[in-house]
């Protein structure tokens, strides 16, 4: 029992010695565990959590590097779930790369500010893309795809970021 014991705690002295512990993450070298783990290409953010306005939280995503694109959506809607579950599919990773989806909640956003109105959203998922300065360029909605299957979306959404569909201009 002493044997097994005495071996058990070298191997796990052995352990730390080849890969200490990083004070960054707690138990393991944070060089490591940020390449294994995988980048995260779409970012989302709440825009009623912000304290900038749509404007202001549209520039700074432009001055990041970023290709932002104001997605409205609500809670109770079907296939604004299951766009949400697909997030992660690799196909949706690479459709929307770089990608900054401003979320706004059509119920939050009826009640308050009615950006939806503004870019002349009339059904949900919608998706807006901006210039710089916060301007209506495009919109698709989930009536762009057939089934809610990252096979389907993908494609139009990669399209629609790279600015290859043309919808018509909100007056």
């Amino acid at each position: 029992m002493k044997k097994t014991f005495f071996f058990a705690l070298l191997a796990s002295l052995t352990c730390l010695q080849c890969n200490p512990p990083s004070k960054d993450k707690p138990g393991g070298d944070s060089a490591t565990a940020k390449a294994d783990e995988p980048a995260e290409t779409i970012k989302k953010l709440d825009y009623y959590a912000q304290d900038k306005t749509l404007k202001e939280v549209i520039a700074a995503e432009f001055a990041a590097g970023r290709t932002p694109i104001v997605y409205f959506w609500a809670n109770w809607c079907g296939p604004c779930k299951e766009f949400k579950r697909s997030l992660s599919d690799p196909l949706m990773q690479d459709a929307l790369k770089n990608v900054t989806l401003i979320m706004l909640d059509t119920d939050v956003d009826d009640q308050k500010e009615k950006h939806g109105e503004d870019f002349g959203v009339s059904g949900i998922p919608a998706f807006v893309k901006v210039d710089k300065d916060g301007n209506y360029i495009d919109l698709i909605d989930g009536g762009a795809w057939d089934a809610n299957t990252p096979a389907n979306m993908a494609p139009v959404l990669k399209k629609f970021v790279a600015g290859e569909t043309a919808a018509a201009p909100v007056n």
